[in-house]
């Protein structure tokens, strides 16, 4: 119970539907059918003398339909005040329902909670009475025994409570009367519901004794039978009931007074006030006393009621089997007192000096001019019965109820136990739920580890493959170079050959057309004897000569036709590598681009910067040349299609002093920046001003072309003439930084192959000589 409330009443029974049905629409049957027995109760409560004033908060129907239906699911009603003119007082009713449902989504415990807060609002009054807080608990929860759960019944705990809000100056209200609250009737009256104690109805705990058993009828069931508004029992189904070990409530045997022939006690209100928490029975004369005593001894000596006393016998009884005699088995006779002691025995003597203490104790507070209370009556009216017979609260039947508030359980279902319950299954839900993320997660982790790891074994195989396919054709393309070279050499020397051949045929064509003039002045000129020469012994050696020379001349034209065949068979040769080159170089760019490499590479590309790294920053001139070569060799790697280095680049690198760092940016810019204008629109425009646009792009310059005095130059041009694939280029753009021959200056000239389309570099290092420079290397 929370703090700074105070119990008024308190009870448990079990409760089920009155045609059962399945399993699942039983319970939801059932809790509407309790939901709308609360709403009953709240609309008799406040509906009938409510004011003009609240009737527009009742809605027609109370609460409107639609929060009723969610309150059986578990939700809130909203907060509504009535204003009674009758009672002067103002309500604030307010409610609220939650539950827990199972794995099969059925409701396994369901509670509400209504809170009514009562003010007092009488004109007369000049103190303030303090506002009173009421709560209603009901609470419906799974029974532990088997039998009843097979019955489709369910437990049924009500808790009645109260608080004064006690501020400012003022008094309470006065104490309620201990009574059961009208909600129970409301319950029991509903045709729906059937409401037990241990499997008695709840109409049927006030019962009247008689000397002889009671025929079963329509109405009874049977040895009990109806008889106006208590039912008739006989003395021996009296002791089936007192000894059944499965009854949960108390149960009161009230005596007769011998002198008036009446119960010793108000047994019609001891009924309303232990009402359903303890069964009473009367019996109907004295003869049915006698008739219970005669059968309770025969049963169990010693647990019979006294005529003249009123005896409890306790919920679960244990009476055990008398087969033996008590007196001869000592053990049994200890089981039999323990047992008889739990029920214990309130005689007339005891409740008349009960009587008289409280009258004492009445007579006192009348004495103290406190004899009239708020209700009108005296606080003699409240403990001692009046003599003109009204019906009043008994000294006796406090008695009783203040033994039987000793008994009673505690409520151990309600809305906030179940709200901590719900509590607990969400967060324990959400640890489940971030466990199993987790589980996932790790497992997501371990599956994509696995998958890289496959996917590492399978890149290293590749790139395992690509090297020896790398080895191969770079083996094949030096072989072709080779060849090429050796091509190359041998054309250079047919070439001489050639030249040689022609000299020789030019020279002895000279001489015969010298030899010819000579023969003809020969034949014109007179001879010794004066007379014109003719055939004689020169001209015989003339035209021996004229043949030989003629001679020598066919054979240097078959050598000179020879020479120019193999030269256009060395030619077409050149032409076929060059043509098996390119075709490799394609080859090798399309198994990259297959296998996934290229997108490797440009994930390697997109890792660099303009700054060099670590291991390389060197400035020593002895190893700036080495550190420079192995990074235009990287680049060259890693840029395949994009740049092609030439072999007249590395004949300069050999002799470049800059140091590495202006390198390494001067080639990550050639592979970027400058691939990027030339690429798009081959350096349409001015690539000097889109280059400085690019990011990182530090001191460096670009150069489009040289100046008009070195165009005019042919030696400073053929400088800058390249053989690309058989295309010849001009590498006049160029990077530039520096403008001395020291490690901080450096040109990198460069020129676009559109048959490629790549960046051939022509050369790295020095400024090549120029106009402006022709005096110096730089």
């Amino acid at each position: 119970m929370e703090q700074g409330f105070t119990a008024w009443y308190r009870t448990r029974f079990s409760v089920r539907l009155g045609v059962p049905r399945s399993a699942g629409e039983d319970r939801s049957r059932l809790i509407r059918a309790i939901v709308w027995s609360v709403r009953d109760w709240l609309e008799d409560t406040y509906g009938k003398d409510a004011s003009p004033y609240s009737v527009e908060y009742l809605n027609a129907m109370f609460w409107p339909k639609r929060y009723w239906n969610s309150w059986e699911m578990g939700g809130d009603l909203p907060k509504m005040t009535f204003v009674s003119t009758l009672r002067h007082a103002r309500s604030d009713v307010q409610g609220t329902a939650c539950s827990i449902r199972g794995a099969d989504g059925e409701i396994e415990t369901w509670a509400c909670r209504v809170q009514e807060r009562v003010m007092v609002m009488d004109p007369d009054e000049s103190l303030r009475r303090f506002p009173r807080m009421w709560r209603t608990d009901i609470a419906l929860s799974e029974p532990d025994d088997g039998a009843a759960r097979h019955a489709r019944s369910l437990v049924m705990d009500i808790a009645v409570s109260y608080r004064d809000e006690r501020s400012g100056f003022g008094v309470a209200q006065d104490v309620p009367d201990p009574r059961p609250p009208r909600l129970l009737r409301f319950l029991i009256d509903n045709e729906r519901l059937i409401c037990e104690c241990s499997s008695v109805p709840l109409t049927m705990m006030d019962l009247t004794a008689t000397a002889q058993s009671a025929a079963p009828d329509a109405e009874g069931v049977g040895g009990v039978a109806q008889d106006g508004t208590r039912s008739r029992i006989s003395a021996h189904d009296l002791w089936d009931i007192v000894s059944d070990p499965k009854r949960d409530v108390p149960l009161a045997v009230v005596g007769i007074d011998a002198g008036t022939r009446r119960p010793l006690i108000d047994v019609g209100a001891l009924h309303d006030m232990l009402f359903p928490d303890m069964m009473v029975c009367v019996p109907r004369d004295m003869r049915a006393i006698g008739e219970i005593r005669r059968v309770f001894d025969a049963r169990m000596p010693g647990s019979s009621p006294r005529a003249d006393a009123v005896r409890v016998y306790a919920a679960h009884p244990a009476f055990p089997a008398c087969d033996d005699d008590p007196d001869e088995d000592p053990k049994l006779a200890r089981l039999i007192t323990s047992e008889l002691g739990r029920h214990p025995s309130v005689t007339r003597a005891q409740i008349d000096a009960y009587r008289s203490l409280t009258r004492s104790v009445a007579d006192a507070a009348d004495t103290d001019n406190t004899d009239t209370r708020t209700d009108g009556t005296t606080w003699r009216d409240a403990i001692w019965p009046p003599t003109d017979g009204t019906r009043t609260r008994d000294a006796a039947t406090l008695l009783l109820r203040d033994l039987l508030e000793e008994r009673m359980p505690d409520m151990t279902v309600d809305v906030d136990s179940i709200l901590r319950v719900r509590n607990r299954h969400e967060e324990t839900a959400k640890s489940v739920r971030f466990e199993r993320q987790l589980k996932e997660s790790a497992n997501r982790i371990e599956r994509l580890e696995r998958q890289t790891e496959r996917e590492r074994a399978a890149y290293d195989d590749r790139i395992r493959d690509l090297e020896k396919d790398n080895d191969r054709l770079s083996r094949r393309q030096n072989q072709m170079d080779e060849e090429r070279d050796l091509l190359e050499r041998s054309m250079m020397r047919l070439r001489a050959d050639k030249i040689a051949l022609k000299g020789r045929a030019n020279k002895a064509e000279r001489e015969l057309r010298a030899m010819t003039a000579q023969h003809r002045t020969a034949e014109v000129a007179p001879n010794g004897n004066g007379v014109t020469g003719g055939p004689g012994v020169t001209g015989m050696r003339t035209m021996a000569d004229q043949n030989e020379d003629a001679q020598i001349i066919a054979l240097l034209n078959d050598d000179n036709r020879r020479l120019e065949h193999e030269a256009r068979e060395y030619e077409r040769r050149m032409g076929e590598l060059t043509r098996k080159n390119e075709q490799l170089r394609q080859r090798i760019m399309a198994r990259v681009a297959g296998s996934g490499v290229a997108a490797e590479l440009e994930a390697a590309r997109g890792l660099l910067s303009a700054k060099l790294p670590a291991k390389l920053v060197s400035n020593s001139r002895v190893s700036n040349s080495r550190y420079d070569q192995d990074i235009v060799r990287f680049y060259e790697t890693l840029y395949p299609d994009r740049i092609s280095v030439h072999d007249n680049a590395w004949r300069t690198l050999r002799e470049c002093v800059t140091k590495p760092s202006l390198v390494w940016q001067a080639m990550q810019l050639i592979c970027t920046a400058v691939y990027d204008i030339y690429s798009t629109g081959q350096g349409s425009g001015n690539p000097g001003d889109r280059f400085r646009t690019y990011p990182d792009v530090g001191g460096f310059e670009l150069a489009e072309n040289e100046g008009q005095q070195t165009h005019r130059d042919a030696k400073f041009m053929r400088l800058r003439q390249i053989e690309d694939h058989g295309r010849t280029l001009l590498m006049e753009p160029h990077l530039r930084i520096g403008n001395r021959e020291d490690d901080a200056s450096l040109r990198v000239y460069f020129a676009w192959n559109p048959d490629t389309g790549r960046i051939v570099i022509g050369a790295i290092g020095r400024h090549l000589e120029n106009y402006t420079t022709r005096t110096r290397k730089r």
